[in-house]
């Protein structure tokens, strides 16, 4: 016979702390194996998540293009694609378009296409004599697109903490399909 003992105040509070750090982190941090998502949500959510990111690299391959003929500064170009990621993000998030995204992603998303194409392009920079403009695109591609999506991964984040105060890729689904989640 197994004897229960009360439960004290101190292990009620510790167990509260214990649920409210866990439902935290879950809501904070998304991985792909979670299991809060099955296998078609998730290709989805990236397909939506990788949209400005990837926009933003293709705006970087365009106002390069002014850049090298010397009507715009790096620094605007930069901002040009990191402007153009937020937009796109913008966009995304308030008028969430299935067949535009997908369709994007499938020209661009596939990682052999996309490489090929920033390389290419750098290649043709490198080639003309721009070789500014090619280390550039290939830097911002060999960074995974990081430094002109991070606006984009911001504005996802800035969005999603005012209302959902979850990770952006959870608060998709919320908002899109009304999905709902055990750490909320």
């Amino acid at each position: 016979m197994v004897i229960m003992e009360p439960i004290s105040s101190n292990d009620r509070n510790s167990h509260e702390i214990q649920i409210t750090a866990w439902k935290t982190a879950e809501r904070n941090v998304y991985s792909m194996s979670n299991p809060y998502t099955d296998m078609l949500e998730k290709y989805e959510i990236e397909h939506w998540y990788q949209f400005p990111i990837n926009f933003s690299g293709i705006a970087l391959m365009v106002s390069s293009v002014f850049w090298a003929q010397g009507l715009i500064g790096w620094w605007e170009a930069m901002l040009a694609a990191i402007g153009a990621g937020i937009i796109a993000g913008i966009f995304n998030w308030f008028f969430y378009i299935r067949l535009l995204v997908f369709g994007f992603n499938r020209l661009f998303d596939s990682p052999k296409i996309e490489w090929f194409i920033h390389i290419g392009v750098a290649a043709i920079f490198g080639f003309s004599g721009h070789w500014v403009q090619a280390i550039c695109l290939f830097g911002n591609r060999l960074l995974f697109l990081f430094p002109t999506g991070f606006g984009a991964m911001m504005t996802y984040a800035v969005l999603s903490s005012r209302k959902y105060k979850m990770h952006p890729k959870y608060a998709f689904l919320k908002r899109v399909y009304g999905k709902s989640y055990p750490f909320e």
